[in-house]
């Protein structure tokens, strides 16, 4: 059961605003645009006339002026899938509950067993490999990352999630669109979506519940998933210049990590009728052994969960000076290896049209990139590694977890 619950809230200096008040506070920021006083002046800050602007603005359209306060949740429960999709809608700041470090609990019994099997097959298979490299704690860690591919998309997690108030409203509206959307589609995947969607909208609903409503005018959507939102499904052509758009093939896991870049945009193809769509994920560490074989035949065991290791398509669209930075973050040995293969194999197609690039593009490229070698984090210009890891500079692609 998801269960949402407020825990922080923008409140004006020297007020003694209530929560109802954030309404009639976008109102006094609308004052701010129509007045020649500033804020201090007494007329914008004139309650009445605050709310008279906030309706004007409302039914207008003029929504911005709702985005200056912020709405901390604490949301448990919640499925890993639909962290995803607040996570997919750009204006937000979120803490969640990693599957990389902390131990996974999946919903059914299956699940669990074959969760703590993989767990100690990958601590024999990095002790085999790495044994005078990895500490315990550290290997234990990299056990649990490798072996969450195998739990569900729909395992409960728990996040704070921080958005506008405008934002707020406009998702519980296209939350509810999005179950529209599923419901009717063929699999499990869009039934088990849309009753999360469904709980998801009245737990945030009950929140902010006496706020006043703000309507989406302009018709826009949860663009993370196309086809259960707009029943679409088309064959997207890559482009490489200033401005982008791949297209490439990742486990929910990934997606997830790949998707925080909020100046990015990502859309995910996957139909939900079956686990299998685009295939499986394999960790590296494992795929050219017999554990590979026995990898997949569990995968399909607990296929009817939609594993995290499920592969999906996803559409990748923004400026690649944007991509670039991202590259600064995932070319290390720290970040998942999964996520820091996919962007080095994404930023090859950047080399390979260079000279579709802007000089400016290309200047900024040329601080990743030297000699047609892609450089790791600590190598990049003005770039340098803060924390350290096992791998270094040296290893950060080689490594096989």
């Amino acid at each position: 059961m998801i269960e949402a619950k407020i825990i922080a809230i923008t409140n004006e200096v020297g007020q003694q605003e209530k929560d109802t008040d954030l309404y009639v506070f976008g109102g006094k920021m609308a004052g701010i645009c129509y007045m020649q006083e500033n804020y201090f002046d007494s007329k914008i800050h004139d309650a009445e006339g605050a709310l008279n602007r906030a309706n004007l603005v409302n039914g207008s359209g003029h929504h911005s002026v709702f985005d200056h306060t912020n709405i901390t949740f604490q949301l448990s429960g919640i499925p890993k899938i639909l962290a995803m999709v607040l996570n997919s809608t750009e204006q937000y700041t979120t803490s969640e509950k990693s599957a990389r470090y902390t131990q996974m609990k999946p919903e059914t019994q299956l699940e669990v067993e074959i969760y703590n099997k993989w767990v100690k097959k990958f601590e024999d298979r990095i002790t085999e490999l790495y044994s005078d490299r990895i500490d315990d704690k550290t290997r234990h860690k990299l056990a649990m990352e490798n072996a969450r591919y195998l739990t569900s998309v729909f395992t409960p997690t728990h996040m704070a999630w921080t958005t506008s108030y405008r934002q707020v409203e406009y998702i519980i509206e296209w939350l509810e669109r999005l179950t529209d959307g599923c419901t009717g589609k063929q699999g499990d995947f869009n039934k088990k979506l849309a009753g999360g969607a469904t709980e998801l909208r009245e737990a945030l609903a009950d929140c902010v519940q006496g706020l006043a409503v703000i309507k989406d005018n302009k018709d826009r959507d949860i663009e993370f998933m196309p086809f259960q939102v707009f029943d679409t499904y088309e064959d997207v052509q890559e482009s490489i210049s200033d401005v982008y758009q791949i297209t490439y093939k990742v486990s929910f896991s990934s997606l997830a990590q790949l998707q925080r870049h909020r100046t990015i945009h990502c859309e995910m193809y996957f139909k939900g009728e079956t686990a299998q769509e685009y295939g499986v994920f394999i960790p590296p560490i494992i795929r050219d052994t017999e554990m590979a074989e026995e990898w997949v035949n569990d995968f399909n065991q607990v296929a009817y969960c939609f594993p995290q290791g499920t592969l999906v398509r996803v559409v990748e669209q923004g400026r690649a000076i944007k991509f670039f930075d991202k590259c600064k973050e995932r070319l290390c040995g720290r970040a998942q290896l999964e996520t820091s293969l996919n962007c080095k194999e994404q930023l090859q197609k950047f080399i390979d049209n260079r000279d579709k690039l802007s000089q400016r593009t290309c200047q900024q490229l040329d601080k990743i990139v030297k000699d047609q070698e892609i450089l790791t984090k600590g190598k990049m210009e003005g770039m340098k590694c803060s924390e350290g890891c096992t791998w270094g500079c040296a290893e950060a692609f080689t490594r096989l977890v």
